[in-house]
């Protein structure tokens, strides 16, 4: 995927990470050098592909409808040309939460109530 270009715009520079059914890499617009994180699901096994691409799209809408601080972004949405689907949102460049605790130690209290407020603030508005 590092150096393919999506939607025409979108090129792909690096992976950030990878789940079960998903990669997460930083994309470039090409256009506004804007970065931005884009989920790929990759081309899935013939038994399971049907319910994983309507997985992925319903994800993508809904959370492509949401407005809130404390919730990302959704932007394109496409296809890839090997039958894979992909979709863009905001890139926020964080540390590591597990490697910021190892080098560090324990997160200060007022830090971790600040995240679970926020969270707690964002998930409240997507069960709306």
């Amino acid at each position: 995927m590092i150096g393919k270009v999506l939607g025409s715009r979108l090129e792909i520079k690096s992976l950030l990470g990878a789940g079960n059914m998903a990669e997460v890499f930083l994309g470039v617009d090409k256009a506004t050098d804007e970065q931005y994180a884009v989920k790929v699901l990759a081309p899935p096994k013939e038994d399971a592909a049907e319910q994983l691409v309507k997985r992925f799209k319903r994800e993508f809408l809904a959370c492509s409808r949401l407005d809130h601080p404390n919730i990302i972004k959704l932007y394109s949405f496409g296809e890839i040309g090997n039958g894979g689907l992909y979709y863009s949102m905001d890139y926020l460049p964080w540390d590591d939460l597990e490697e910021k605790i190892d080098d560090n130690g324990p997160l200060d209290p007022a830090f971790v109530l600040t995240m679970v407020e926020q969270m707690a603030s964002a998930f409240a508005h997507y069960h709306r």
